[in-house]
């Protein structure tokens, strides 16, 4: 039933009949690590992330909608479309038309597959999703590990962040034109360094200190910096592969 809504909400969206089913597609997603190249937070610190994992659900794909179209929309889906799926992309600017169903433990070092997503053939800004804990990390909804050198002191780190059950990021960059051919999977990405402003890390202000071995909680000064960073689309993201 969800691949209907998808159809129906595009209808909505683009102006065509909702008896004309749009085209569909599905793709892998899997996660991508390339982004994880080493960087230089505002104190100085060049941090390596050797690992990266997080808990994840609810990853949605939306594309802008035409300003004129959206009280229209509105009304449809208060009929047509339960209240999990009714406004979901409003809060990116956008109307979610493609999803990744269930939960899952990206590990941005893996190329597996973490499910396939259904999409309507559309242009594609933006994606959402939402925090998930999990029991693989303990319970945490991010892992990190990695080192951190600065002058002649280096010291291997860990971070184990948990966010709000239902803390979602939303607007998470996606330029993916699937009206265009050659795509053959969605990578998700951990993007460390901001692609807009290389001096905005997700690491600023974090001092690692003279230990040889840190570990970054939740609710340390450090712990609370990375998490509230981490709460904002500027260092995820979606790309076509």
């Amino acid at each position: 039933m969800k691949h209907l809504y998808l159809v129906v909400a595009y209808a909505f969206i683009t102006g065509c009949s909702a008896s004309s089913e749009a085209p569909r597609t599905q793709l892998p997603v899997r996660a991508d690590d390339s982004a994880l190249t080493a960087f230089t937070n505002d104190v100085g610190w060049e941090i390596t992330i050797r690992s990266a994992r997080a808990g994840v659900t609810g990853l949605m794909f939306t594309t802008e909608g035409e300003a004129h179209t959206l009280a229209m929309w509105e009304r449809a889906t208060d009929v047509l479309i339960p209240n999990a799926w009714a406004h979901p992309g409003h809060l990116a600017g956008g109307e979610v038309i493609g999803e990744l169903t269930g939960t899952h433990l990206v590990d941005f070092a893996s190329t597996e597959p973490l499910g396939t997503a259904t999409l309507i053939v559309a242009p594609y800004d933006g994606a959402n999703f939402t925090f998930a804990p999990s029991r693989d990390l303990a319970g945490a909804s991010l892992a990190l590990t990695g080192t951190a050198t600065r002058d002649d002191a280096t010291v291997d780190w860990s971070a184990a962040i948990a966010q709000d059950d239902t803390r979602t990021v939303v607007g998470l960059p996606m330029d993916v034109d699937l009206t265009q051919s050659g795509f053959t999977a969605l990578a998700f990405q951990f993007v460390p360094v901001d692609p807009t402003d290389a001096t905005n890390t997700a690491f600023d202000g974090i001092d690692f200190g003279d230990e040889p071995e840190l570990a970054i909680a939740t609710e340390s000064e450090g712990g609370i910096r990375l998490r509230r960073a981490t709460q904002r689309h500027d260092f995820w993201r979606i790309i076509g592969l």
